[in-house]
């Protein structure tokens, strides 16, 4: 049996799987929030970073060439620069 390292409840329904990049967990939400937790958070932590685009997130967020990519539901595909 593998027992996590930690956990942490999210703002809304996950959308996919969590993508990282560095020392970042990024998660998308039903509720159209993108979120970025530390690796090293411990349980119940607090996002490094988020955002809520006001539109359901429609896929998990993509990182790459340093940015996090994100779909939503109004038709949107939304990049951020990676925190830094």
């Amino acid at each position: 049996t593998c027992t996590p390292s930690w956990t942490t409840p999210l703002p809304g329904d996950p959308v996919g799987q969590a993508s990282a990049a560095g020392d970042l967990v990024f998660v998308g939400t039903a509720d159209g929030t993108v979120a970025a937790y530390p690796t090293s958070c411990t349980d119940g932590c607090t996002p490094a970073w988020s955002v809520n685009l006001g539109s359901a997130i429609t896929a998990p967020p993509i990182v790459t060439h340093g940015r996090v990519v994100v779909g939503t539901a109004d038709g949107r595909v939304v990049a951020f620069g990676l925190p830094g």
